[in-house]
């Protein structure tokens, strides 16, 4: 894998490529990750955290400063996931679990190996890339105009990636905003290349730069052959005739990988919500708008933690605050009825 400090990009050291072994000593949770665990060896590596004054043993005991290589758009959303938990009666809730600060330092980690990782491969001619085409302008006028409507400044300097940092996905407005922003990210691929032949289209627009994905080989099938290659460019001899040729097919086999885990993870939210709704038909729930269609409106409920679309006859708009009942419930069919009264 990918080593190197974690420093500004600009003035980053040539990264060093090494097979290595890595010790396990302590199994953690994410969330138990706190900085005064992981503080002064992040500190060692990086030299880029800023420690606060009293140096409290809490996740606000550090800052990671981001990575922001000239013309970054780097952008993540700061979407709550909706999660899936045994209830105290032997029954399943659902809930929102956003994102946690050490999740934030991973993610800065993993960004510094990928684009060091990709421009090896670059020099190198061969290797698989991560690919995001730029977002179109009618795209973010959208945005801009739904900003607009909710009452959302958009920032005077940074674009699209300062606008969604600069929203709090707990608030209606900054939930819906965030939902109408995914839009700037679809597109998402892969492309490989061997023998010197790059791709006309090879660029991640939302790090500015070639990205790889090289940090998680243990889930991530594309990975495997990535690091192979990295690391034979690096030592200056021929890349395996295997990575070679499986960075050729991987592009469109991470495709189907990834329609498939997304298609599994829609179906077990939509029986876990139709199970979880299935005793509350014709109950009544508070929920936030956070998209609409010609007919539907995509609803956000507080409380079960449900994402769905829901029938509605028009007069609502995304950021507003409505009550959704409970039409219909069918845990076998996976589906459920919701309208927006």
């Amino acid at each position: 894998m990918p080593t190197s400090p974690i420093s500004v990009i600009a003035d980053a050291p040539a990264a060093e490529v090494a097979r290595g072994m890595a010790a396990v000593r302590a199994e953690l949770e994410v969330p138990d990750v706190f900085p005064a665990e992981v503080t002064a060896a992040i500190a060692r590596a990086a030299g880029k955290t800023r420690p606060s004054d009293d140096h409290r043993a809490d996740r606000a005991a550090v800052e990671l400063v981001t990575i922001d290589p000239p013309g970054s758009r780097d952008l993540s959303l700061p979407l709550p996931d909706q999660v899936v938990a045994p209830g105290p009666d032997g029954d399943l809730r659902l809930g929102f679990d956003a994102p946690v600060v050490s999740e934030g330092w991973n993610a800065q980690v993993s960004l510094l190996a990928g684009i060091e990782a990709a421009g090896i491969m670059v020099e190198g001619g061969a290797g698989l890339l991560r690919t995001l085409p730029s977002a179109e302008e009618r795209t973010l006028a959208r945005l801009r105009r739904s900003a607009t409507a909710l009452g959302v400044a958009w920032p005077a300097e940074g674009g699209h990636p300062a606008f969604v940092r600069s929203l709090d996905p707990a608030t209606p407005s900054g939930a819906a905003l965030l939902v109408q922003a995914t839009r700037v990210l679809r597109g998402a691929g892969y492309v490989g290349f061997r023998d010197g032949a790059m791709p006309a289209e090879h660029a991640h627009a939302a790090v500015a730069a070639p990205y790889a994905h090289v940090t998680a080989p243990l889930r991530r099938l594309c990975d495997r052959a990535a690091n192979e290659v990295v690391l034979a460019l690096f030592e200056g001899r021929s890349v395996p005739d295997w990575a070679a040729a499986e960075v050729e097919v991987l592009p469109e086999v991470m495709a189907e990988a990834v329609r498939r885990e997304s298609a599994y993870n829609r179906a077990a939210l939509d029986l876990v919500e139709a199970l979880v709704l299935r005793t509350a038909v014709g109950h009544r729930f508070p929920a936030v708008v956070v998209d609409v269609d010609d007919d539907r409106a995509q609803v956000q409920l507080r409380d079960p933690a449900v994402v769905a679309r829901a029938r509605y006859d028009g007069g609502c708009a995304p950021g507003d605050e409505v009550d959704v009942v409970v039409r219909a419930a069918d845990p076998m069919a996976r589906r459920i009825d919701l309208e927006v009264v």
